[in-house]
């Protein structure tokens, strides 16, 4: 198998707050795709058309305040294919049921912190389609996270913009959650 047909990272989204909107990523940094910071926050995805694998999320910071009820970290691939100075996204594939994402925040366990290591990953993937414990403790952890993926590939065209949105969810909705700072999303996958 040659390098280009290797997993590998296309890039990273810094995320400097995630609360109750799909928020936009603030910051990019490139791997094998590229940034391009004159017309939006995001990476680009280059001459061929990419498959993203896996989403890594890292959390730099897990205090917040407490949000009043638990939370889950939803998320939205977004692409844009138009050469403007203001790109119009597309959602490529999002998820936002509880099913389907890591809870971040267990109020019964803490109203002040994430349920999460510090800058150690947790792959979004893994968390879609998965069997819930009652009550859930399907965390953002190595520990709790799902060993398998029931998540396909996601295509991203040729000499695309990449955004990676992220939000907090509470049974499907946007909910809000302060003081969530500093995730850092990281985009691996293959070019076809």
């Amino acid at each position: 198998m040659g390098v280009f047909n290797d997993t590998q990272l296309l890039g990273l989204l810094e995320h400097d707050t995630v609360t109750s909107t799909l928020q936009e990523p603030d910051t990019a940094y490139g791997g094998a795709g590229t940034v391009a910071p004159l017309t939006s926050v995001c990476l680009l995805v280059g001459p061929r058309p990419f498959f993203i694998t896996d989403l890594q999320v890292y959390f730099s910071d897990i205090a917040i305040t407490d949000p009043g009820g638990d939370r889950h970290l939803g998320w939205s691939i977004q692409s844009a294919a138009a050469g403007t100075t203001t790109p119009s996204y597309t959602a490529l594939e999002g998820k936002t049921a509880n099913g389907d994402l890591p809870l971040i925040n267990d109020n019964s366990v803490s109203t002040t912190a994430v349920q999460a290591v510090v800058n150690v990953p947790v792959n979004l993937f893994n968390y879609v389609g998965q069997t819930r414990a009652s009550p859930d403790v399907m965390y953002a952890t190595q520990a709790a996270m799902p060993g398998t993926k029931k998540q396909d590939p996601i295509r991203v065209a040729a000499n695309a913009l990449l955004q990676v949105r992220l939000g907090t969810y509470l049974a499907g909705s946007l909910a809000a959650i302060a003081d969530m700072s500093d995730v850092v999303v990281a985009v691996y996958g293959k070019y076809v």
